[in-house]
């Protein structure tokens, strides 16, 4: 089967739950049923919003997910009320414009605000710290690598309507020492994705001799 014994103990359908929780959740989802096209995450969010009190193990019970994909959501981390106030005075400084991906709204609140880290701009949004953590708006880079990264860019500078994929590839192809990190930073992409492209990925010298063959 492939999974892990912690995986599938961890599934709604393999949690024992005794008939008066089952009754006590069922209510729960009596009270917010899940709406049309809404996803898993998204009800558990809805749910939380009704029900404070509910926990992860209890909404994943619900919804019918892993526990541990509904306690990474931001509606289920324990945030304190003095912390629920700051980050709440941060994300009325910087509201979401319309149309903005939660990424890119988050680029925007680290930009207003240097100091917001991963963990808060995740909360503020609702997603995922590391989905934030991975940006490189939250990637912290000294200043001499920064300026080594802005050089290079000024080297080989961005052409007119190219993807940030392909200017990563042009950035490897002038400097090949270049990594996948450094380069995700100056297009502004995320690391994984840059990695993934052929240009990035690392052939040995006795592989490339036989694919050259």
């Amino acid at each position: 089967m492939g999974a892990s014994t912690g995986d599938l103990v961890d599934r709604a359908a393999f949690q024992t739950v005794s008939a008066q929780d089952q009754a006590r959740l069922d209510e729960v989802a009596r009270q917010t049923p899940r709406q049309s096209r809404q996803s898993k995450g998204a009800w558990a969010d809805a749910l939380k919003a009704a029900h404070p009190d509910l926990s992860a193990a209890d909404a994943a019970a619900i919804v019918g997910v892993v526990k541990r994909v509904i306690a990474r959501r931001a509606a289920f981390r324990t945030v304190s009320a003095q912390d629920r106030a700051r980050l709440d005075e941060i994300k009325a400084a910087t509201p979401q414009l319309p149309g903005q991906s939660k990424g890119a709204w988050a680029d925007a609140l680290k930009a207003a605000h240097p100091d917001l880290s991963a963990a808060d701009a995740a909360i503020i949004v609702g997603t995922f710290k590391d989905d934030i953590a991975r940006r490189t708006a939250f990637r912290t880079v000294s200043a001499q690598d920064q300026a080594r990264l802005d050089e290079i860019a000024r080297q080989t500078p961005r052409q007119s309507r190219q993807s940030k994929g392909a200017w990563a590839d042009a950035l490897k192809a002038a400097h090949p020492d270049l990594s996948a990190a450094d380069a995700a930073i100056i297009v502004g992409a995320v690391k994984q994705d840059i990695a993934k492209r052929a240009a990035f990925r690392t052939v040995s010298a006795q592989d490339q001799a036989r694919l050259d063959e």
